[in-house]
């Protein structure tokens, strides 16, 4: 997801020696010194990478930080710090010409935004690339969205954003530990904090994912995240996302975020043989804490096994 020119360079070679893997799509990373110039680098990547081994055809942003270092940007306070929120790293009217530009360019586009006044930044930009360009269809798309503003909720399905969200990153999964997030989140805002089904009920579209090396690549643990979370108090809603959903969101979301269903996702004649064999059936597990010590016994990438597990 911090892609370049090199990245993929680097991937073609592993590929034209037999050894890629798997499938790997690099978007530009557009930091805030480069110009709109810049963006001629994203085309020339879609037009050197676009099959189903090797493609880019989207653009990475980076809206804000992180809430536990307090970089996250808010709408509200942070606790204990009076007129501190952190900041956009690109300006409301800097992001919104932007995403116009990439979208008329027929570019994706893939936003980290964390903090709710980040999402509502990014959404307002989204917004403004609709507004003059139309419905493109593109299906860009929001990275994280670990807090969000309630009025915006709504905006997410309304504008066909796709919400790119990483289980094993809310507080108290994974390992990970409730502090400093929720004390830096602020008790009355924990109801909007990881809300997945907030997010979900209007009808946005969901990609799960890992964000790994942030947190752990593997997909059953991220699974194991999604369905075992505990809300953190009894006025808190249960955002768990049932197993049906969670496996969903991490096959057929992430293709569809990718816009790549049509021959990857999910298992149907006519599709690339890419999938998975376990060592139990998942959608059959009553014990939800047993899917994180699951196995994968082979794994088969266009009809071709590139893993499988020493008995």
């Amino acid at each position: 997801m911090d892609g370049n020119v090199y990245t993929l360079e680097l991937l073609e070679a592993l590929r034209t020696e037999g050894e890629l893997s798997a499938r790997v799509r690099v978007p530009f990373h557009f930091v805030p010194d480069m110009t709109a110039d810049d963006l001629r680098t994203a085309l020339e990547m879609r037009e050197r990478w676009s099959d189903e081994w090797l493609s880019s055809g989207f653009v990475k942003f980076f809206m804000d930080g992180v809430i536990d270092s307090r970089t996250a940007f808010m709408k509200h306070d942070y606790p204990g710090q009076p007129g501190y929120r952190a900041h956009g790293r690109f300006a409301a009217d800097t992001f919104a010409d932007l995403a116009t530009r990439i979208d008329a360019m027929g570019l994706q586009i893939a936003v980290h935004a964390i903090g709710d006044a980040a999402v509502a930044r990014v959404l307002d930009g989204y917004q403004a690339a609709r507004a003059a360009n139309g419905r493109s269809g593109l299906r860009h798309r929001i990275e994280h969205l670990e807090l969000v503003d309630d009025a915006d909720f709504a905006r997410i399905a309304e504008l066909d954003v796709v919400a790119s969200i990483q289980p094993p990153h809310a507080p108290g999964c994974g390992g990970l530990p409730l502090e400093p997030t929720l004390t830096n989140i602020g008790r009355e805002r924990w109801q909007d904090a990881f809300a997945w089904q907030k997010i979900a009920s209007p009808g946005a579209a969901i990609a799960l994912a890992s964000d790994w090396p942030v947190s752990d690549i593997s997909v059953l643990k991220g699974i194991h995240a999604a369905v075992t979370r505990e809300a953190w108090a009894p006025d808190v809603p249960d955002h768990r996302f049932t197993l049906a959903d969670a496996v969903r969101g991490y096959t057929i979301g992430g293709a569809y975020a990718e816009r790549s269903e049509g021959y990857k996702g999910s298992l149907e004649i006519g599709k690339v043989a890419d999938l998975v064999v376990l060592d139990a059936d998942i959608l059959r597990i009553e014990d939800h804490d047993r899917i994180k010590d699951m196995k994968v016994m082979t794994t088969i990438c266009s009809g071709r096994i590139v893993f499988q597990h020493d008995a």
